[in-house]
């Protein structure tokens, strides 16, 4: 018994008109999935949105009972606020990037900025805007997480 239709029947039209009126409008959607954005770096971003990146606290609620531990500090669970916002690791790269944002153009910023083109730190980039720049960081905590977890490599925040 189907209760959203008038005969009680469930058929595969009740069901696309159910499923196309109650889904939510992601306006950060068009933000993540960019042209300028490596699907890669989008998808991580995008599961970070939807809290089903794979971290100790997720996989915890799934079932998946293990020790947790954050890899890239050590001192704390391993949950996705504290991975991305809150771990020694992620503040410091999160300080440098907000003093190359808010502040003008110097010609320290343009040394540091230009020694993360040159260095390999952020590939091919031209000129980031603000949700780029996020998301790269993101992807970056994400892989030096990864690093340390799965290859036991320590990947230095600068």
């Amino acid at each position: 018994m189907w209760k959203h239709s008038s005969s009680g029947e469930l058929s595969l039209i009740d069901v696309y008109l159910f499923k196309s009126h109650h889904l939510p409008t992601l306006h950060w959607a068009k933000t993540i999935c960019h042209k300028d954005i490596p699907p890669s770096k989008s998808l991580v971003a995008w599961r970070l949105m939807q809290e089903k990146l794979p971290t100790d606290e997720n996989l915890l609620k799934r079932g998946c009972y293990l020790p947790s531990t954050c890899n890239l500090c050590k001192n704390s669970h391993e949950f996705a606020f504290h991975l991305f916002f809150d771990c020694p690791y992620a503040i410091r790269i999160w300080t440098i990037f907000q003093q190359l944002l808010t502040s003008t153009c110097t010609l320290i910023a343009l040394r540091i900025i230009r020694s993360l083109v040159t260095e390999g730190g952020l590939p091919n980039v031209k000129l980031l805007s603000k949700p780029q720049l996020i998301i790269n960081i993101i992807a970056t905590i994400r892989f030096a997480r990864n690093q340390a977890r799965f290859n036991n490599m320590k990947v230095n925040w600068k």
